[in-house]
């Protein structure tokens, strides 16, 4: 008897009105998941991008966006968060990119628009010149 006396004791008590605060919080963690998930598909079938951070809480976190349009499933972009604003960063599939791509970027500072001519150009190769 002591002891279940000691267990209820230490255990947490539920919030006014009868709530249990871990249950509340288990199914808040729950319902932003689902909307996170909602969030990511819509930003996918919107933009053609699948958007991964890493990184959040450092000095410099990173966006990886893959294409749904990418010839390789490793093919992305990555992009990192300075004091400066948002940085490309070079990995293998921008190494390869046109350079003519990049004018949106370099002339217009637009990620906007350079990442829409990077979405067009692989549109393009994928559903106009196949193969």
């Amino acid at each position: 008897a002591r002891a279940a006396a000691k267990r209820e004791a230490e255990a947490p008590a539920p919030a006014a009105g009868g709530i249990d605060a871990d249950k509340l919080h288990a199914r808040l963690k729950e319902r932003f998941r689902e909307h996170l998930n909602w969030f990511r598909e819509a930003v996918y079938l919107l933009t053609g991008f699948k958007v991964d951070m890493t990184g959040l809480g450092d000095a410099a976190p990173q966006v990886r966006l893959r294409s749904m349009f990418a010839e390789a499933e490793d093919d992305e972009l990555r992009f990192v968060w300075s004091d400066d604003g948002i940085q490309l960063l070079s990995t293998q599939f921008t190494d390869e990119l046109d350079e003519r791509l990049f004018a949106n970027l370099k002339f217009c500072n637009s990620v906007p628009a350079f990442l829409a001519s990077i979405q067009l150009n692989l549109f393009e190769k994928q559903t106009l010149f196949p193969g």
